[in-house]
């Protein structure tokens, strides 16, 4: 499988949690590139999109809460690998 480097707009959209914009930007790739796409991995560190969901202070924000629920879950359903590593062996649910 190809590897793919984080997309800066779904990026944005994952930091923003705008499940709508996610949806939009994951719902246009074409169903070869899909799964490396929702896989692509920070050059730097290595995260994925799901590492950098879950890495997100929602902690006083019951509402930012749920949509990074519903984001996983989308993210989930859509083929991303909840075992990903980063550089340092961190899965996104460590």
């Amino acid at each position: 499988m190809k590897t793919f480097e984080l997309d800066p707009i779904l990026t944005k959209a994952i930091q923003e949690c705008n499940l709508s914009k996610i949806k939009q930007i994951i719902d246009s790739y074409n169903k070869e590139e899909k799964l490396g796409k929702i896989n692509a991995r920070d050059s730097n560190n290595g995260e994925t999109y799901l590492h950098l969901l879950i890495s997100l202070d929602s902690t006083h924000k019951e509402n930012l809460k749920n949509e990074k629920i519903n984001i996983i879950k989308f993210l989930l359903e859509n083929g991303a690998d909840p075992n990903a590593q980063d550089n340092e062996g961190n899965s996104p649910l460590h």
